[in-house]
Formats: C-alpha cells, sequence, structure tokens
C-alpha cells in the first residue's frame, strides 16, 4: 500500500469517520492558532500563511497540526528547496503572495499533501506558523512572537482535528511519504486447495513509534499528550492512535501500555480519577521520560513540556511550577540523577528565561533524573518548609504569576557530620565544594525497624548573599540516619 495514495487515505478518512462518529473526544474548547497555513484542495499546489483571526476563518473550521523533527541546525539544504521557515524577512511574501509546494521542504510538502487528501483546509506548522529567528541583529520580533506562541502550544495540539506525526521522517526535508519495501508472503492451500497467502507480521508500534526517532525529542512528548488523535507515519505502516486504542493499517487494533496513557483523548483530566499515589506515579514518570529526550537547544528544558505542565496543574487543581507541584510538593522535591553513572549539568539560561530556574527544580539541570524511592504511605512529611507556590491559586504557574521575585524554598537547614554519608546522592558528583554541606529534611520514614528514622533530604551549599542574607542552591539529595546530622532548627535560609 503506496502511502499518501487514494487507497491509503480511504483508510485514514474512515479512522477518522470511525472516531468523529463513536468515540467521546472533542477539544475542551473553540480555539484556533494565531497563524494557519491555508492549504485549499487537492486541486491546489501553493499555500498562503494567514491570521487566523482576521481572514474569515470560523471558530468551527478545522486545522491539523504537524509534529515532526527539524533536524540539525547545519542540515544541508537542497537546492529546489526555497522556503523553509517564516522570518521577519519573509513572512508577508508567504501572507500575500503564499508559497509554491515545490518549494517548501519535503516533510512539509507531505503534511500538506496528506491533509488535503483528508479534506481539512487549514494545517499548522511550527516554523510556517511563528516567525523564526535568523541570528541577525533584528531577531527581537522573533523572540517575542515565539514567547507569545509558545503558551498556547497546549491549546494548538489539543484543539487540533488531528495530529500528523511524522514518524519516520530523520528531518524536514525527509519527507514521511516515503515508498515501502513489499511484505514477504508465502503462498499456501487449503485442504479443499483453495489458495491464501500469510504475510509476515508488520504491526508493532513499539518499535515504530515509541522507539522512533520523533519520540526522541522532548518537544515531541507534549504534542503527543495533548493531540486528541494522532495519525503515526511510520516506516512501514501508518498507526491510528486515539482514546480508544491503535489502530493498524492491517486492520488490527494493538494496545500499548505507554501510549494507553499518552493517547488518553481526555489527558491529563483522566488522572484525576486515579488516587493520589497513583497521580504521582503517572506524572513523574513522565516527567522521568521527558529528562531522556532531546532537545537542540537546552535552554528550552522547561517551555518544551510547560504546556503540559500547566494542563496538569489544572487537572490536579495545584498550583506549582519548575516540575513541582503544590499538592505533592514535597515528594516532587525528591528527584536525584538517573544511575550512578550519570551526572547532571546546570543549564546557563542567560537572558533565555524570563524567569531564574531554581536549583531545586530539575528543570535546571541537563541529563536524565528519577524520583528517590520514598514508600507512598510511609513519609512524615516536613512541616516547616515554605514552598513559593502557597500564595497562588489552583491551576497556577509561578511563571505566569505576577510575583516579579527568584521562586526559593525557606526551610531550616543542618549541618551534615559525615564527608561521605552513604546514600548522598550529588547532582555534580566531580564538583568539589568550599564550604561543609548542609541538608533541608524533607520528610521521614514513619514504619522503621530500627531505632532511626530515615530522613529524605535536600542537600545544599551556600553560593552567595543577597542584601546580607547568605543564599543557597541544591547540589543533591540524601537519605540520612539521625546520627550524621547536626540539627540547627533556628538556621532558616532561603533556597534559590
Amino acid at each position: 500500500l503506496d502511502p499518501g495514495s487514494d487507497t491509503h487515505a480511504d483508510i485514514l478518512l474512515e479512522w477518522i469517520k470511525t472516531c468523529d462518529d463513536t468515540h467521546p473526544s472533542s477539544a475542551d474548547e473553540l480555539f484556533l492558532p494565531t497563524r494557519l497555513l491555508a492549504i485549499g484542495n487537492e486541486h491546489v499546489s501553493r499555500v498562503r500563511l494567514i491570521c487566523s483571526h482576521h481572514e474569515g476563518v470560523l471558530k468551527t473550521d478545522r486545522y491539523v497540526a504537524l509534529s515532526h523533527r527539524w533536524g540539525p541546525p547545519d542540515q544541508e539544504q537542497p537546492p529546489e528547496v526555497k522556503f523553509v521557515s517564516t522570518t521577519k524577512e519573509n513572512i508577508d511574501k508567504i501572507m500575500n503572495e503564499g508559497v509554491d509546494d515545490v518549494d517548501l521542504p519535503k516533510t512539509f510538502r507531505d503534511a500538506i499533501a496528506i491533509t488535503r487528501k483528508l479534506k481539512v483546509k487549514y494545517l499548522w506548522i511550527d516554523s510556517l506558523c511563528i516567525i523564526q529567528k535568523t541570528g541577525k541583529d533584528d531577531d527581537a520580533e522573533a523572540k517575542t512572537d515565539w514567547e507569545q506562541e509558545a503558551k498556547l502550544m497546549e491549546k494548538v495540539f489539543s484543539s487540533a482535528y488531528f495530529t500528523i506525526a511524522a514518524s519516520c521522517a530523520d528531518h524536514k526535508f525527509h519527507g514521511f511519504l516515503q515508498p515501502r519495501t513489499p511484505r514477504r508472503f508465502v503462498t499456501m492451500r487449503s485442504d479443499d486447495r483453495a489458495q491464501f497467502h500469510v504475510c509476515e507480521v508488520i504491526d508493532n508500534f513499539d518499535l515504530d513509534v515509541e522507539q522512533g526517532k520523533l519520540n526522541k525529542r522532548a518537544w515531541v512528548l507534549q504534542e503527543r499528550a495533548l493531540s486528541r488523535r494522532t495519525i503515526h507515519f511510520a516506516q512501514n505502516q501508518t498507526y491510528w492512535e486515539c482514546g480508544e486504542g491503535i489502530r493498524c493499517e492491517t486492520f488490527t487494533k494493538t494496545e500499548n501500555r505507554k501510549a494507553s496513557f499518552l493517547g488518553d483523548s481526555d489527558f491529563p483530566y483522566s488522572v484525576k480519577a486515579y488516587k493520589q499515589g497513583r497521580q504521582l506515579q503517572h506524572y513523574q514518570g513522565l516527567y522521568e521520560r521527558y529528562s531522556t529526550l532531546g532537545l537542540s537547544y537546552e535552554t528550552d528544558r522547561p517551555m518544551a513540556i510547560a504546556g503540559l505542565e500547566k494542563r496538569l496543574m489544572n487537572a490536579l487543581e495545584s498550583a506549582g511550577g519548575f516540575g513541582i507541584f503544590q499538592s505533592n510538593f514535597h515528594r516532587d522535591l525528591l528527584w536525584q540523577r538517573r544511575n550512578s553513572e550519570s551526572t547532571l549539568r546546570r543549564i546557563d539560561f542567560g537572558a533565555a528565561h524570563h524567569f531564574r530556574i531554581p536549583s531545586w527544580s530539575w528543570m535546571a539541570y541537563s541529563g536524565e533524573i528519577r524520583y528517590m524511592n520514598v514508600p507512598f504511605d510511609g513519609i512524615r512529611r516536613a512541616e516547616n518548609i515554605r514552598s513559593p507556590f502557597e500564595t497562588l491559586h489552583q491551576g497556577r504557574a509561578y511563571a505566569d504569576s505576577d510575583l516579579g521575585r527568584p521562586a526559593e524554598l525557606r526551610a531550616p537547614i543542618h549541618t551534615i557530620v559525615v564527608n561521605e554519608p552513604n546514600w548522598l546522592i550529588l547532582d555534580e558528583p566531580e564538583r568539589k565544594f568550599g564550604s561543609p554541606l548542609k541538608c533541608v529534611i524533607v520528610g521521614e520514614s514513619k514504619n522503621h525497624r530500627s531505632e532511626q528514622p530515615t530522613h529524605y533530604a535536600l542537600v545544599v551549599s551556600l553560593c552567595g548573599t543577597n542584601e546580607g542574607k547568605d543564599i543557597f542552591e541544591r547540589v543533591g539529595v540524601a537519605y540520612l540516619k539521625s546520627e550524621e546530622i547536626v540539627w540547627q532548627e533556628n538556621m532558616v535560609v532561603s533556597i534559590r
């Protein structure tokens, strides 16, 4: 079956119709992105960028979103491609005159062709619908546009009619409607001499999609989780994913544990039905997975999941930010580097983020994380830690608040009295410290057989002063016994 053929499109149209008619998966609200590509129908070979709120586009009009890999910044551009992104310099041309399909990268052309065949008039592609930087001095407009549009990303994908995932495209010039290797088969005869064919099995959603190159990218986790329905264009076949499961071109329906969570059309609001422990397990697992994914620019670490985090805060009816929820504040602080061989590295955001990402957030670091092994019902939380989210309303993110100060914890600190506790896990193992390490007790074990409970702690170090007061930063976590701590209850400090 040739991808992009009429027969192939008929299968996709049937999936869409079945989902429209029988699956409860409507968008939360009517929303249109700021800009869309008007692509016309199959008899048109030119697209035009439009402002969706000024050119007669109805709120009820449908659009498709594309999820794809950009490829490395130094990727060689084919000579026939004349238009790869919208910039301040060319936006008037693409809005007034439009661009011929043939002048666009192959992945974009394939997305346009499929969207036309599926009878949708509008398409959203990030690098065409958001003004991109050129690397020149006049990039202020692009920076402002990016900051505004990035905040809308959660709505772009959750409100799309469906999302096209270019799973088999290595980069924007590669394309995803590629010739396939014919399936091998064996011809056999039944007892009554009737002829039939046995084909090799090609249904492997985990290998084709979950482990595919596209899903190794950090931005894509949010795009997929927020999309109500996704068509995955893999190398061997196409898959349909929605809240009712996964369908294959081979007319089979399959299940996938990871997909059942990310493909849930009501995600993340379906998490509300879970008990608190399972809620915690789901979103912390999501963050652990996100930390393993790649970014072209490490400073995008907070932004590439900001829309998903905002949705989670609304679903859990909790304030928060930086990967931490007020409703599970103590537990969310207890993250660590993934294993003994790995390390974390503090990201230099410079002026890339209007809020300083605090050291007690895993978003401040590059590298893989996991959460400490803390029994759900077996911890007594420390009541003397003051969270910066305490005054925020439910569902409100710190970065969206009008609090102009850096996010900081206020908590008592204590001195760690042994040089190498058995269970001290530094974020950067090779880092040297000029002063003794301190700790903030986040919780302690309730059900301990020994006389001493285990204390779950943040490890902190002095990093500077502000208005004569010492400021500390997180440098790791630890499992400590009481004998490894010098208690100093009256020494309350700020941790940023």
